[in-house]
């Protein structure tokens, strides 16, 4: 939603396009829009169980899960520590989600180098963001470079992060506006 109240949709073009750009539509528009859109009754149920999982709403989830049958689909006993690994991350302590992660999925980190990468580089950025630009680049050489060795797919995002290390200042650098924001 902008600020003059008008919700802003991706348009149908930039969407097909992959280009991002995002049409205003004037409220009453909006609104007549989201009337067309009929949802089937299950996905609709699906949707909230996933807001009310990631959100942490433990107790909503299984009282949803009674009432509209909707299974939780994952252990409800999980979703309080889903919720601590979101605000570590959201804390800036990466360690410690990233530890989380492991007790609460075993195996997981090391099965999705992908999701491990993107991880250890928001420890890296942590460093970055701190300007402790040493131990910064001592964590590259340990923890981040093995895994650009290991998936070349990984490498381009390996070195837009490994910028930071020269520009003089990296909050105000364009790469570093995009990955420290």
């Amino acid at each position: 939603v902008n600020l003059a109240g008008a919700p802003v949709l991706p348009s149908a073009a930039g969407s097909a396009m992959g280009n991002g750009q995002k049409k205003e539509y004037p409220r009453a528009e909006w609104f007549h829009k989201m009337e067309q859109v009929r949802l089937p009754r299950p996905q609709l149920d699906r949707l909230v169980m996933n807001y009310l999982v990631l959100e942490g709403f433990q107790e909503a989830a299984l009282k949803f899960e009674q009432e509209s049958g909707t299974p939780v689909g994952v252990d409800p006993g999980s979703i309080a520590e889903r919720v601590e690994i979101r605000n570590s991350l959201l804390e800036g302590n990466v360690a410690d989600a990233i530890a989380k992660v492991d007790s609460l999925c075993p195996g997981l980190l090391e099965s999705d180098p992908g999701l491990l990468f993107h991880l250890k580089r928001e420890q890296f950025l942590e460093l970055v963001r701190k300007g402790d630009l040493e131990a910064a680049l001592q964590f590259a050489e340990q923890e981040l470079g093995p895994l650009g060795e290991r998936h070349p797919g990984l490498l381009d995002e390996l070195e837009d992060a490994l910028v930071l290390l020269v520009v003089p200042d990296p909050a105000t650098s364009p790469v570093g506006s995009g990955l420290l924001d």
